[in-house]
């Protein structure tokens, strides 16, 4: 009798062993799918909302563009670079620049320079030199540069 009821018990126990085993190896994939869903959802967000929410009229959906592309650099930077160095470039928008200053590297400083050069009418052009010189001093070496020259003769004719 107590054989069964052991049988029983430990019958019961694999099974509840087993069910959770298959939930939570079915909840470490839906993680990742979720996780992939997301990051698919905000670069959209970051191409066909945030972006053009940049020249909106409303300081108060600029500011909160702003705050999506400083929140996610990694999504937004790429979408900041293409739509102002694509190659059908008409959002020449200096909050875009302003936001390349911000979170850029060295090499988006050619190809501002370039579009800036560029333009016709030099509108906002301190935002434009502003971002390229806080793109130069965020990524310059710091400290002294030490001489490489230590002594100079010179022997001229009168």
């Amino acid at each position: 009798m107590e054989d069964r009821i052991l049988k029983k018990h430990l019958n019961l126990l694999y099974c509840i062993t087993f069910s959770m085993i298959l939930l939570l190896s079915a909840a470490g994939m839906g993680v990742s799918t979720a996780h992939a869903f997301f990051e698919n959802q905000a670069r959209y967000a970051f191409e066909h909302r945030w972006l053009p929410m940049l020249s909106d009229e409303s300081s108060q959906k600029r500011f909160q563009a702003m705050r999506a592309f400083l929140a996610y650099p990694e999504w937004g930077l790429p979408v900041l670079r293409n739509s102002l160095m694509g190659p059908k470039t008409k959002n020449l928008n200096w909050q875009i620049v302003m936001l390349i200053g911000m979170l850029g590297e060295p090499t988006d400083v050619p190809p501002l320079l370039k579009i800036w050069r560029g333009l016709e009418d030099h509108k906002r052009s301190t935002v434009w030199l502003g971002a390229m010189q806080r793109l130069y001093w965020k990524n310059r070496i710091s400290g002294g540069a030490s001489p490489k020259l230590t002594s100079l003769t010179l022997k001229y004719l009168k």
